[in-house]
């Protein structure tokens, strides 16, 4: 009797502890169930943070964000969910309201992510971003979590203008990480190289040099903040972006070279907002260059070309009938602007801010 009773009770535990094994199945960050989920947003998140330092619309971020957020809920809704994975997707919902410039979502989203686990890597890295923590440039990547550490070391120094250093802490997270951080940091890595020799005068002219493509305005702003000498036409004065922009035009720094047109009409359609290409960047470069440069016609060029018969640009996507043949060729010919093969110059293109203020420069050897 005694043995059928323990063997009743045993079985009867064993129910228990089965029912109670039930409602604590868990779904952790770790998972090799979940790992692909969680290195799909993670790799969104990267690219979004990425953008954000490169200067991406708002509007863009936003959308971002809004995917990030739908990846992120659809998995909180599963019935029993680790307190790490909670932690972890409450941690990704806030850097992504952070990198949307959402404030007050992302320090909700911290709480949340802080209740359930203050060890979540990405938590450590959004109370780095909030300015609670900061990070040492001598961790060690022998753990998982601490590589993500060194990347955000990396994004630490870029903040702080310390550019090489950021570079050699870039390429030591890429060497560790999965290979989507290296693609998707690729562009913030690429500024840091370049922006490693520039002097950075205050936080406006940072802001515009990151940027991947420029507007016209942002094109002139870069101009009156670099050692361009531009006196004849502002009087030495600090103007606003929009008396820079007005007099500019007015100047005729954005008019073409190359073609008889209705100057004033010409003036009327360019807007302040729209993307400076390459080819409105020679345009603006030539007419600085010849400006300082009195003995160089500003349409010797095509003078030259025009006059020959059967002659060809030697610019392969750029006509001799081009109303910016003179600009596009003087700004290659004096190294202004670069071939992108050597042989095409994709007039069309947006130009970086970086690669607009190497031009720049170079006016003023």
């Amino acid at each position: 009797m005694k043995k059928i009773t323990a063997l009743l009770f045993a079985i009867s535990f064993a129910f228990v502890s089965c029912a109670s094994l039930q409602k604590d199945i868990s779904i952790q960050a770790e998972d090799t169930q979940d790992e692909t989920f969680f290195a799909q947003i993670e790799e969104n998140l990267a690219y979004a943070d990425s953008a954000r330092y490169c200067g991406e619309s708002t509007e863009k971020l936003e959308k971002r964000k809004i995917k990030i957020f739908k990846l992120a809920d659809e998995k909180l809704k599963t019935p029993v969910l680790d307190k790490v994975a909670e932690a972890r997707l409450y941690a990704i919902k806030g850097r992504a309201a952070l990198i949307a410039r959402d404030t007050e979502s992302a320090k909700k989203y911290f709480e949340k992510a802080k209740e359930k686990s203050e060890a979540d890597i990405q938590l450590q890295v959004l109370s780095r971003r909030f300015g609670m923590t900061s990070i040492s440039n001598d961790i060690t990547d022998d753990e998982d979590a601490h590589k993500i550490l060194v990347l955000e070391a990396a994004i630490e120094n870029y903040e702080k203008n310390e550019y090489s250093v950021s570079c050699g802490l870039f390429d030591r997270a890429f060497m560790s990480l999965s290979p989507f951080y290296a693609k998707a940091y690729a562009p913030l890595r690429e500024n840091a190289w370049k922006l490693k020799d520039e002097e950075i005068k205050d936080s406006d002219t940072k802001a515009l040099l990151v940027a991947r493509e420029i507007t016209i305005s942002q094109m002139m702003e870069l101009t009156q903040n670099s050692n361009v000498q531009i006196f004849k036409y502002t009087g030495d004065k600090q103007l606003s972006a929009k008396n820079l922009f007005k007099t500019f035009v007015n100047q005729g720094l954005l008019d073409c070279a190359s073609a008889e047109v209705d100057v004033q009409k010409e003036r009327k359609t360019i807007k302040p907002t729209d993307i400076a290409t390459r080819k409105i960047c020679s345009r603006f470069l030539w007419n600085l260059y010849t400006d300082q440069n009195e003995k160089i016609k500003k349409t010797k060029y095509s003078e030259n070309y025009r006059n020959r018969e059967n002659a060809r640009s030697p610019i392969e996507d750029v006509e001799i009938s081009d109303k910016d043949f003179d600009a596009i060729m003087g700004s290659v010919e004096n190294e202004l602007i670069d071939l992108v093969d050597g042989k095409n110059f994709r007039g069309d293109s947006s130009m970086s801010a970086i690669d607009f203020n190497k031009s720049l420069k170079k006016l003023t050897k």
